[in-house]
C-alpha cells in the first residue's frame, strides 16, 4: 500500500511538473527487435503478416548513456521487453548497472540459461511468456521448427522458482492452438508457487482473428481516455526512437543516436506530447492509431485520478 501512495503522488507531482525535471516512473526498453522466435500472435514478428523490416538494437554506448540519464532522472524501474528477444543482446545482464534500478526482463524463455543464480539475485523479476501447458502446442504457437524446446524452457524456470518464486512469472496468450491446455499450465503455475496472467489474443489485426477462440473477449471499446503512459512507462525502441508508448503509429519524442534522454525527456514537443495524451478524452484527437481500445488508460488513469483526487 505504501508503494502504490508513493507511486501515485510522484504521478501527480510527474504531470503538474512543467520543466519534467523528475524521470518517468519506469522506462519499456527494446535493446534489439530481432528474436528467434516467430509466435503468431505477434506484432513484428508472426508469419501471418509480412514482416520485411531489418532488426535493430541499441548501441552499447547508446545504451550505456542512457542507464546514466535516467538514473540522474531519478527513474528506479526498467522492463527490458519490447518488440525482441532481450535475452540476445550480448551480455545484456552486465552491462546494466543493477545498483541504480529494479529490473524486470520479459523473455520467451529460449534463453534463460543465460541467467545464471548471482543475476537473477540481482533481477526483481523475470516474466516468461511460456504460453503452453504441455508443450503440445509450443512450436507451433512460437513460430520455430526442429527440437521442441518446452521443456528446456520449464526446466529453467524451475531452477529460477527453486531459487525465488516470487521473481518469477509467467504468461500466457489463449490462442485456438493452446487453450485446452491451459489448467495444465495453471497447475504448473500453482506447483511452482509462481504468478501467473493470461491473456486473449489481440485481433486488432484482421491477421490474427483466426487465432482467436472468442473475439468478443479480445476486442475493446474505442473509447479514447487519458493516458499517462508517456509518464509512466515510455517506451524506448531498438532504432533509438523514444516514444509515449510502444503503440502501433507513435510520434516519437526523439531519438538516442542524436540527443539524450533527457534533452529528450525535458524538450518542450515532448511535454506537450504528453500533455496531449492525458487530454485525449477532452481534445478527442488520438495521439497513435492504437489509442481507441487501448486497456492501459483504464487501469492507468484510474491509478492517476484515484491519488489526484486523494492529494487536491
Amino acid at each position: 500500500m505504501i508503494e502504490s501512495i508513493k507511486y501515485g503522488l510522484r504521478l501527480v507531482q510527474m504531470v503538474k511538473d512543467n520543466r519534467a525535471r523528475r524521470g518517468p516512473l519506469r522506462v519499456d526498453i527494446a535493446v534489439t527487435s530481432a528474436c528467434n522466435y516467430n509466435c503468431l500472435f505477434c506484432n513484428w514478428h508472426s508469419p501471418l503478416i509480412e514482416n520485411t523490416s531489418t532488426p535493430d538494437k541499441l548501441d552499447r554506448t547508446v545504451l550505456c548513456d542512457l542507464f546514466r540519464g535516467l538514473a540522474k532522472l531519478g527513474t528506479k524501474y526498467l522492463l527490458f521487453s519490447g518488440n525482441g528477444e532481450p535475452l540476445l543482446y550480448r551480455d545484456l545482464l552486465s552491462q546494466i548497472p543493477v545498483e541504480s534500478f529494479d529490473i524486470e526482463i520479459v523473455t520467451n524463455g529460449s534463453l534463460l540459461e543465460k541467467i545464471g543464480a548471482l543475476a537473477f539475485a540481482k533481477l526483481k523479476r523475470v516474466t516468461v511468456s511460456l504460453n503452453s501447458g504441455t508443450g503440445a502446442s509450443h512450436p507451433k504457437t512460437h513460430g520455430y521448427a526442429g527440437t521442441n524446446r518446452f521443456d528446456h524452457t520449464l526446466w529453467h524456470i524451475r531452477r529460477l522458482a527453486a531459487i525465488d518464486p516470487d521473481k518469477v512469472r509467467l504468461n500466457y496468450v489463449v490462442t485456438v492452438d493452446n487453450y485446452t491446455e491451459i489448467p495444465y499450465f495453471i497447475s504448473k503455475c500453482e506447483a511452482l508457487g509462481v504468478k501467473y496472467a493470461l491473456r486473449h489474443v489481440s485481433v486488432d489485426r484482421p491477421e490474427f482473428q483466426q487465432l482467436s477462440i472468442a473475439p468478443s473477449l479480445s476486442t475493446h471499446d474505442d473509447k479514447l481516455r487519458p493516458c499517462y503512459n508517456g509518464y509512466i512507462q515510455p517506451y524506448v525502441a531498438a532504432n533509438g526512437n523514444v516514444l509515449v508508448c510502444p503503440g502501433s503509429g507513435n510520434i516519437p519524442m526523439g531519438n538516442l543516436n542524436r540527443d539524450t534522454f533527457e534533452q529528450i525527456w525535458q524538450a518542450p514537443s515532448s511535454i506537450e506530447l504528453r500533455r496531449n495524451a492525458s487530454r485525449m478524452h477532452k481534445t478527442g484527437q488520438a495521439l497513435c492509431i492504437s489509442c481507441r481500445g487501448c486497456p492501459l488508460p483504464k487501469l492507468h488513469s484510474a491509478q492517476f485520478h484515484k491519488f489526484y483526487r486523494w492529494v487536491t
